[in-house]
């Protein structure tokens, strides 16, 4: 995910998604504690030994955990007052999604009804001040998939 940080939520009460690795040098390290406070983490295999990563710089893709699974990304600091953003562009995994978004500038709603999978598509969107999405199909099974997705906001 790039450009400007959106923050990302469940919006369905499944209660969570998943943020995964994209690097295949996170298979088979395990997990190492930096000793940060904050617990063990996915070490990652960095001249050809296992050692501490950059999470924060590391690319993911995100995962639901259902098809029917709800997320929303939003940008800023306070979800009451969020701060405008565009979706320029969202890439798409192996099933068709829906996105929804709210234009900021009169809180109308807007629909993509359903973006191809396995294609990165450029949007054509307002600032807006949320934007959902879901798998496209009421009848799918299982997770979808988004490779990544650039948010932008006004200069």
């Amino acid at each position: 995910m790039s450009g400007t940080r959106g923050t990302l939520e469940d919006a369905s009460g499944y209660g969570h998604y998943h943020l995964s690795f994209t690097n295949p040098g996170f298979t088979g390290c395990g997990f190492v504690d930096p000793g940060d406070g904050q617990g063990p983490g996915t070490a990652k295999l960095i001249g050809g030994a296992c050692g501490i990563p950059n999470w924060p710089a590391e690319p993911r893709k995100l995962q639901s955990h259902v098809a029917n699974q709800w997320i929303k990304v939003w940008n800023g600091t306070n979800e009451r007052f969020p701060q405008p953003f565009r979706m320029s562009t969202i890439t798409v995994g192996d099933m068709p999604i829906q996105l929804w978004y709210r234009r900021i500038s009169d809180g109308q709603w807007f629909v993509y009804e359903s973006l191809a999978a396995n294609t990165i598509h450029t949007l054509f969107m307002d600032y807006s001040s949320e934007v959902f999405f879901k798998a496209a199909s009421e009848d799918a099974v299982g997770p979808y998939t988004i490779w990544n997705f650039e948010v932008t906001a006004p200069s």
